[in-house]
């Protein structure tokens, strides 16, 4: 048997990227489970790209809607589950919907990719969609907005108020990402307070 799971480890992240690959080619529905210590650490998708180090998976609610998307890197999993009972509740309620996960204005997935992270930044920006972000070294900190500029070392974020007013811009690392969650349910509400207030202002 093997030792404990540590995050960061490579042999761990080469353990779980084929079962996220065979998920990913099947259109399986799974739950995927990061690091007990981070908040909101449990989420219900299709994974739809796969990078060298990172992943996306295009998120379910409970209720069987579509919830955004949320990027992660691979390392940073502990759990994949598949074929539960709950999971099964929540592909009742999307069968019962009669609506096909994606059809949407959104451009498809590369199903692999060099950095789904980027990949990710560069299509809430082009979307205008709201972000949020958890960085590594200040996990309780939530960073949200728009996307400014996007390369392979940092990202800027133009920042937006829980009540949707522009709050200045944050610039960070990349691999100082715990998390990415683009056009969530929170997103999208967060989204439409912010152009309420701009066009009230204009």
């Amino acid at each position: 048997m093997g030792g404990p799971f540590e995050y960061g480890n490579q042999a761990a992240c080469a353990a779980l990227r084929p079962v996220l690959i065979r998920v990913r080619d099947m259109g399986t529905l799974v739950a995927v489970y990061r690091n007990p210590d981070e908040k909101g650490c449990f989420s219900v998708g299709y994974v739809v790209s796969i990078g060298r180090s990172d992943f996306t998976l295009r998120c379910v609610s409970p209720g069987g809607e579509e919830d955004g998307a949320t990027t992660c890197f691979i390392t940073d999993v502990y759990k994949v589950t598949e074929e539960s009972r709950y999971l099964g509740r929540i592909q009742h309620l999307i069968a019962r919907r009669g609506h096909v996960l994606g059809e949407s204005l959104e451009a498809a997935y590369e199903p692999e990719v060099s950095s789904c992270f980027i990949e990710e930044f560069k299509r809430a920006k082009h979307l205008k969609q709201v972000v949020a972000v958890v960085l590594r070294r200040a996990p309780e900190a939530l960073i949200a907005g728009f996307v400014e500029h996007v390369s392979e070392g940092a990202v800027q974020i133009a920042e937006v108020t829980h009540e949707g007013e522009p709050d200045g811009r944050t610039t960070f690392r990349t691999d100082d990402i715990l998390r990415l969650d683009r056009n969530d349910r929170d997103g999208q509400v967060l989204a439409l307070c912010y152009r309420h207030r701009t066009h009230v202002a204009s």
